[in-house]
């Protein structure tokens, strides 16, 4: 059956031109294609001759040259008997063995020519070697992301990994736009779909219809019962048309079933019967109507997880409402106090994270699918997509928890510090002690006490005294003013607790604003001090300190310091926590990728339309007065930089000398330039203007200086560093300091005086623990956007930095597993003890 080729050139030759090993360095292929006659064999069969049987070992993988080869799999079911599967004919060009090689190392299936039939067989142990040395091939060999996204269709939990790979090579991608239709109700139903992402309508004449979401199918026929067969002259019996942009997988009916096994109809109706009357029994969308929960599918995901897979983690914003299939199995994980709680398993029908649909949150525990569970996915944005189509009301409708209802509540208050961060969940809010108030207001309290003592007096004695009756009145108001002042005072100072850093506000009403802030995983100790009163009343002071240099947050007359104390500890060990879960997806991710194991799982149904940037035709005289616009220049960006300058007042105040002089001279020089003065006289003032248009060059001159230098000065930050820049024009010195964002250990700003708040400007400091220390922007405008965008990329940075941590570690276990397996081989088995 097998001959030796005796030409071993040309073969390798034939090969090294084959998809998957096309890029790969041509001396590499020569060690490894060249340094045996036994990596490449020829093979030759005849008609109804076997290549290999179902359950050979994988020695080597095939390509056809020529012919036609018939792959089928005979598997023995108690209840249907002998069943045929996987039947599958391959073509000139076409690979065989490769996905047992990857995925079993036996054969799967039997493989006989139909005609005769010649092929290039490749040594599997050789091939093994190359994918150890160069990963890629496995990505070239199989349509990997295809694959991945079919593993997750509900409709084909049943099928193996070798199903789903021969799957993949019949289907065909199609994408659609709005209003694609895909069959009419009389079209034969040659062609089954699943949806990759993307909506499709069913209607039937009869007026009823369904709406289908990611991970769905369609395609089924009406007529179940009638047409069993695939190659039946079968109807659709509705047609199927795209509401949203569609991406698709089009496979032939009677090659799904050839491969597969499924009744496509039976599979598909059942499926969709059971999704109904899941949303039906529902508590949470119990008060929507059939029609709307049927229309509401069309919003959904629907996936199929083969073995365990994290779809919320602790922590993260997660915008998903999950539902649990019936049958189907969870585990929930939490994070308590920075211990791990047990884990809880649960089963379906179930729901997770139902006030996603309403606010931004982050999840409060870990919700693991366990191997071979279906979920349906509600991203909020289709969910309010689906309102905005029937009724945005129904919003109000949804049955929520209690504790979700709270988590509501909380977030609703979040709404007012629009400077948090989208991701960051507030978790604890206090002001001072009650003590502190008193302390604001007590002189009010004394003037409205003296106006009434004296309002009192006058009543009853008014006859005697001389005091004017009208006294009272002014000391109340003086009263209530004081009262008021120091009661907005009182409010406007608060400490405030969030998942991810603590903040401190001080701000005095019109006059001044602080705002300091600690990242959690920055804070090295909290302290609390109080007195014998402050032990009585329950107060104390609370001091943070970082790792900072310098400075710490102080919070003076707290009110149950030691209680915001555990609280401060307890969210920076779920802070800590957190980042070492998040870890784990990440080498989860990265494992799954390097084993060819991972999952494609589209996050909405509705794909993002990109933002339209229509050409608009600015006037010149708009665009002169944009560059003239001095707000312009205090704030650049350019791509992922932002640059910022002084506010304007800085540079008129540095404009005041210059610019007063520069008035001065012309004032000096118009009347000698402009009055009617006899010819001697001009001719005695021609030396005294040329001094003065000396002054006035060199008064420009100081001008120009001052406005360059002034652009020159500039604090920047960007993806990974922020930067403090002062440069003198032209070729003068120029000082940088800079400092990495995971360097910062505090950020604060400071408003000081009435003057900065009105024009919106003040200073913001960045304690770092590097050697620079501090770096202090002086003067820009918006401190508060400032801080926060310098916060946001100081979170974006460290996680960023987290994940690489996690990809180094993740790339570094498949090779400590290489070679742990080659040593333990090497070894043998431990010398006996006789």
């Amino acid at each position: 059956m097998t001959e030796r080729v005796h030409n071993l050139h040309s073969a390798y030759q034939y090969v090294a031109q084959l998809n998957f090993l096309q890029g790969l360095p041509r001396e590499e292929l020569d060690y490894f294609f060249l340094q045996s006659p036994d990596v490449l064999r020829v093979v030759e069969l005849g008609p109804r001759q076997q290549l290999f049987d179902q359950g050979d070992p994988v020695r080597a993988i095939y390509v056809l040259l020529e012919g036609s080869v018939h792959q089928v799999r005979i598997q023995s079911d108690p209840e249907r008997g002998r069943r045929a599967t996987l039947r599958t004919e391959v073509t000139p060009g076409g690979l065989l063995g490769h996905y047992d090689l990857l995925y079993r190392q036996s054969h799967s299936t039997r493989a006989r020519a139909q005609v005769p039939s010649r092929l290039i067989a490749i040594d599997a142990a050789l091939l093994n070697r190359l994918i150890s040395r160069f990963p890629r091939i496995r990505d070239r060999l199989v349509p990997r992301e295809r694959i991945a996204r079919l593993r997750t269709i509900p409709l084909l939990a049943e099928a193996d990994n070798i199903a789903i790979s021969f799957l993949a090579d019949a289907c065909q991608e199609q994408q659609v736009e709005p209003g694609h239709r895909f069959f009419s109700a009389r079209d034969n139903a040659e062609l089954f779909y699943f949806i990759d992402q993307g909506q499709v309508q069913l209607r039937w004449p009869q007026g009823e219809q369904y709406y289908l979401g990611n991970g769905m199918a369609f395609g089924f026929s009406s007529h179940v019962s009638q047409h069993p067969l695939p190659f039946a002259a079968i109807p659709y019996g509705y047609e199927a048309i795209a509401t949203a942009p569609t991406r698709v997988l089009a496979v032939p009916r009677a090659r799904l079933m050839a491969i597969t096994d499924l009744h496509p109809d039976r599979a598909a109706w059942s499926w969709l019967d059971e999704a109904e009357r899941l949303l039906r029994d529902l508590r949470l969308f119990h008060r929507f109507s059939d029609e709307q929960r049927r229309i509401l599918l069309g919003f959904m995901g629907a996936h199929h997880f083969p073995r365990n897979h994290l779809i919320v983690q602790q922590g993260e914003m997660n915008s998903s409402l999950w539902i649990l299939w019936p049958g189907s199995w969870a585990r929930l994980h939490a994070i308590e106090n920075g211990m791990a709680l047990e884990a809880t398993p649960v089963s379906g029908p179930n729901h997770f994270n139902e006030l996603a649909l309403r606010v931004d949150h982050s999840a409060e525990s870990t919700v693991e699918a366990l191997p071979h569970s279906q979920w349906l996915q509600l991203h909020r944005q289709d969910f309010e997509a689906f309102l905005a189509q029937e009724d945005p009301a129904l919003a109000e409708q949804l049955w929520l928890s209690e504790r979700a209802k709270q988590l509501l509540g909380r977030q609703q208050r979040r709404a007012r510090y629009p400077w948090l961060l989208g991701n960051e969940r507030l978790i604890l809010f206090e002001r001072r002690h009650w003590i502190s108030l008193f302390g604001k207001i007590w002189l009010g309290l004394l003037l409205l006490s003296i106006s009434g003592l004296l309002s009192l007096l006058l009543a009853r004695f008014g006859d005697t005294l001389t005091a004017p009756t009208w006294l009272p009145t002014p000391l109340a108001l003086l009263a209530v003013l004081q009262l008021a002042w120091g009661t907005i005072d009182y409010l406007n100072d608060y400490l405030l607790l969030t998942d991810q850093r603590l903040v401190l506000q001080e701000k005095l009403l019109w006059i001044r604003e602080t705002r300091k802030a600690a990242q959690l995983e920055q804070i090295r100790n909290v302290d609390v001090h109080t007195n014998l009163w402050g032990a009585l009343l329950h107060y104390g002071e609370l001091k943070i300190y970082t790792a900072a240099a310098a400075g710490s947050i102080d919070f003076r007359f707290a009110a149950h310091p030691h209680a915001i104390r555990q609280a401060i500890l307890e969210q920076q060990n779920r802070r800590l926590s957190h980042f070492r879960a998040s870890s784990k997806m990440t080498i989860q991710t990265i494992l799954e990728e390097r084993l060819g194991i991972q999952l494609k799982l589209p996050g909405r149904v509705l794909p993002e339309a990109p933002p339209a940037h229509p050409e608009e035709v600015v006037p010149w005289w708009r665009r002169v007065w944009d560059y003239l616009n001095m707000g312009r220049h205090l704030q650049r960006i350019e791509e992922d930089r932002i640059i910022w300058r002084k506010h304007w007042l800085i540079l008129i105040s540095q404009l005041l000398l210059p610019g007063s002089l520069l008035l001065l001279d012309i004032l000096l020089a118009t009347p000698a330039a402009i009055l009617p003065l006899s010819p001697e006289v001009r001719q005695l003032l021609q030396p005294l203007e040329f001094v003065f248009f000396l002054v006035g060059i060199f008064l420009l001159l100081w001008i120009a200086w001052i406005v360059a230098d002034w652009r020159n000065d500039t604090y920047e930050v960007d993806r990974n560093q922020i930067a403090d820049v002062e440069k003198k024009p032209l070729f003068f010195a120029e000082n940088r300091r800079t400092a990495l964002l995971g360097e910062i250990e505090n950020i604060e700003f400071d408003i000081p005086s009435p003057i900065h708040y009105w024009l919106n400007f003040g200073n913001v400091r960045l304690q770092t623990a590097a050697t620079e220390g501090l770096f202090t922007f002086d003067w820009v405008p918006d401190p508060r956007g400032v801080v926060e965008e310098i916060r946001r990329r100081i979170e974006e940075y460290r996680e960023r930095q987290e994940q690489q941590r996690a990809r180094q570690r993740a790339q570094e276990l498949p090779d400590w597993f290489e070679m742990y397996n080659r040593v333990s081989q090497e070894s043998g088995p431990p010398p006996s003890d006789s």
